[in-house]
């Protein structure tokens, strides 16, 4: 079986595949909110995960990529023992605007897995790519992008000796669109360095919020922590989410045969992906969880800026991978897979769910044809962007748009 760090990676950063769970008993029925409309305004994107709306009005995808024809073995503890990774840089971000897209960032890292025969054949790769993973624009024309890694650093900078690109993986970096980039914070080699939740070196940023004054928060998958990034580049932490004994839940399809027990306890990991800042000036995170993925066991905690003090703010989730504020200050909350990420993974279960919460009760948003989202912005009129089928090949990658009925 594979480490509970180590089997995040699948459908949150590395692409080496861990082979786990899904399902507890279902959580209490949500309300269901009026279906909204929904209309895909830009497809045929790589893995798409973050989403932003600039100043300009624009939204913003950033693509993990579809990894490359670059084939490099895993170190030992760094995932599978032996397993090939594919290294290309075919991430990017797009731009929706007008009724166009238009990729408008190219050439940024990404890999995935090899594929079924063991290559790096371009048919045959991208699967929950690694990449690109959230992007914000913090200034016209200019964006923050969180660069995923999903293992220690020492992972990377192995394989940064033979693929020199690969540095870039587990970093925070600014890119002008239209060329020009620079990497503003290194966090995989901060975690290397401090490991705030002591569990061992493991980065994985996920997610990105521009601060006043030039700093940047991000949220590190991997670390279990919230980064503050000082506009001189120093990086500080804000926040650490703990491990938690959490127990197997029952599959909807056959297990493996090495699988433990439905109800086996297993310590998991908090695992944060996704960091706004509220319209009270807290800064809100959601969290996947760990392995054995419970499926309502995941929380949007809410941390104090000035001590770092972590609260619950709402639970009852399953595998949270984006959050946002609606301009009537409700939060959305983004689920990777309704069922459990690795009923997903192992039974093909693969729609999403988008959940509201106001005034302390929680609605279903119904988006027909959420399949494995990936990321959520909300504009001023209240209008919904998701990036949907966000794990999946071949450039099946869409952006949603949903317009939620008047009055809701």
């Amino acid at each position: 079986m594979i480490r509970s760090r180590q089997a995040r990676s699948t459908l949150v950063g590395l692409a080496a595949g861990a082979v786990v769970v899904g399902l507890l008993p279902a959580a209490p029925a949500l309300a269901h909110s009026d279906a909204p409309t929904v209309r895909v305004i830009a497809d045929g994107l790589l893995n798409p995960r973050g989403v932003t709306i600039g100043r300009d009005g624009a939204v913003y995808v950033a693509e993990a990529g579809a990894g490359g024809p670059m084939a490099a073995e895993v170190p030992g503890g760094g995932g599978p023992s032996g397993s090939t990774l594919c290294f290309g840089e075919t991430g990017g971000v797009t731009k929706v605007q007008h009724g166009s897209q238009r990729r408008i960032v190219n050439g940024l890292p990404s890999y995935s897995g090899a594929g079924e025969n063991g290559t790096c054949d371009p048919a045959a790769i991208g699967f929950a790519a690694t990449g690109p993973h959230d992007v914000v624009a913090d200034h016209p024309n200019t964006m923050l992008i969180a660069m995923g890694l999903g293992a220690p650093p020492e992972v990377r900078d192995t394989i940064a000796q033979d693929i020199s690109f690969a540095r870039e993986f587990g970093t925070v970096k600014r890119v002008r669109g239209y060329g020009g980039e620079r990497t503003i914070a290194d966090l995989a080699a901060y975690e290397g360095a401090n490991d705030p939740d002591g569990g061992g070196p493991d980065a994985n940023p996920y997610s990105v919020a521009a601060l006043r004054g030039g700093a940047t928060l991000a949220v590190d998958a991997g670390a279990n922590a919230l980064l503050r990034v000082g506009a001189n580049g120093r990086i500080s932490t804000v926040a650490t989410f703990p491990a938690a004994v959490r127990p197997v839940p029952a599959l909807t399809c056959p297990a493996p045969p090495d699988f433990p027990p439905a109800g086996t306890p297993i310590p998991s990991q908090a695992v944060p992906t996704s960091v706004v800042v509220g319209p009270d000036g807290a800064y809100y995170v959601g969290q996947l969880t760990g392995f054995p993925f419970a499926p309502g066991e995941a929380r949007v905690f809410r941390v104090d800026p000035r001590t770092g003090h972590v609260s619950t703010y709402a639970r009852g989730f399953s595998a949270i991978v984006d959050i946002a504020f609606g301009p009537d200050r409700s939060l959305y909350v983004l689920e990777i897979a309704r069922a459990g990420l690795l009923d997903a993974e192992v039974c093909g279960n693969l729609p999403g769910r988008l959940v509201k919460v106001s005034h302390g009760k929680k609605s279903e948003v119904r988006v027909p044809g959420l399949e494995v989202p990936g990321g959520l912005a909300v504009a001023k009129d209240g209008t919904i962007y998701v990036s949907n089928r966000s794990i999946l090949p071949g450039g099946a990658g869409q952006l949603l748009k949903v317009t939620p009925r008047r009055g809701h």
